[in-house]
Order: structure tokens, then C-alpha cells, then sequence
């Protein structure tokens, strides 16, 4: 699920407009954004729309709502998964924004199969909402309506794809989907040692898989 919190530190001077901005993150990996350099984690930062929604994710880890729906077999450390059954409307909308925000189509299938089964209607109990598991706030930062499926897979689709260019990486991309930027960041750019996301990244990657030998 997905949901949004930031602190922005910027003077009011004109001056600040132009000024080198750094970010850094505390203990609990919520991001700090100021033009001083306060804090000696800081690092540069570049303003950029999406970005700015990015670095305020504060996510409750979770293993999804399509979960129980995918487990053939309770194994430990991690359930063995059945390839789940793909609506062709899902199909059909998921294929059209991976190409239209450049996220491969069966990576993008999988998060969908774990976030929400293929539900359009799902809703957590904390209030994510539809296909990608969007908050209203996130929703709302992204400009989607996260009960239209069309645009709440195209937001969705189109943060995600911010998180494997910023991370750069597959697995800190899915695990930052689930746990937030700021607790992967703080992890030294490593998946969180939470259970949950372990498991969730595990999951959507072991799905991706399937889908490719599927040929979707």
C-alpha cells in the first residue's frame, strides 16, 4: 500500500530559489529536505515533482492483499506461489501503462497479483484502495483517482517506474513500494530486515517470473 508524509526545510529568502538543497533521513527514515546542510547524512537533492511524492512515502510494511489468494503451500522462509489467473481487462490496462511508463509488463503484473489480487475494488484496512493499493493521499499527490482502475493503475505504474530509476535496482524498488524510500534509504540502500517486505519483494519477483515463462 502506499501512503505519503514530508517535512521540507527552505528559507523564504529569494536567494533560496537557487540554492544547492540537501536531503537526509533520521532514525525512523523520515526524509528531511533543507538548503543548509545541517545534519551530516545529508546528501544532494534535486527537486523534481514525483520525487518530491516519492521521498514522503511512509509505508506500513505488508505482504498484500492478493497474498492468500497466491499461496499454494505454506514453506518456510517463504510460500510456495501459484500463478495466478489474469483478468483480460486487468491485462489489457496493465500492458498499456507498463508501456506507457517503460515498466515491464510481467514486473508490473506481479505487483498488481500481490497488492490486490486482481481486485479493483480491494481496499485495506487502512484504506488503500484498487488494483495498486493507492492511498487517497498518494492518490492524491499523483492526481488519480484511486477508484477509477484506469488511473489508479497509472499512477501506480508511474511511481513505480520513479522507483527502479532512482534505486536503479529491482529489489530496492519493490521494497521501497512496500516499506517506503526513506526505511530503504536508511537501510543503506539495502531492503529493510522487515519480515514483510522481505517477503513481499520475494513474492512480486518469484510472480514476475512466472508470468515471463507464460510468455506475458
Amino acid at each position: 500500500m502506499v501512503r505519503l508524509a514530508l517535512l521540507l526545510l527552505l528559507t523564504s529568502t529569494p536567494a533560496a530559489a537557487g540554492a544547492s538543497l540537501w536531503i537526509w533521513f533520521d532514525d525512523d527514515g523520515t526524509p528531511t529536505i533543507s538548503d543548509r546542510r545541517d545534519d551530516p547524512r545529508a546528501e544532494p537533492y534535486r527537486i523534481g515533482t514525483l520525487e518530491e511524492i516519492a521521498l514522503r512515502q511512509q509505508n506500513t510494511p505488508h505482504l498484500g492483499l492478493g497474498q492468500s489468494d497466491l499461496v499454494v503451500e505454506d514453506t518456510s522462509p517463504q510460500p510456495r506461489l501459484k500463478t495466478p489467473r489474469v483478468p483480460k481487462d486487468v491485462f489489457g490496462l496493465v500492458s498499456e501503462m507498463a508501456t506507457r511508463h517503460k515498466v515491464p509488463r510481467a514486473f508490473l503484473l506481479a505487483v498488481v497479483a500481490v497488492e490486490s489480487g486482481f481486485r479493483k475494488d480491494a481496499l485495506s484496512r487502512v484504506g488503500a484502495q484498487g488494483l495498486m493499493q493507492l492511498m487517497p493521499a498518494t492518490a492524491a499527490d499523483l492526481q488519480v483517482d484511486p477508484e477509477d482502475p484506469r488511473q489508479n493503475v497509472d499512477g501506480g505504474a508511474r511511481y513505480l517506474a520513479w522507483l527502479l530509476k532512482y534505486f536503479g535496482d529491482e529489489r530496492l524498488a519493490l521494497a521501497a513500494y512496500n516499506a517506503g524510500p526513506g526505511r530503504v534509504k536508511r537501510a543503506g540502500n539495502q531492503v529493510p530486515d522487515i519480515k514483510e517486505t522481505k517477503h513481499y519483494v520475494d513474492n512480486v519477483r518469484a510472480l514476475r517470473d512466472a508470468f515471463v515463462a507464460a510468455g506475458m
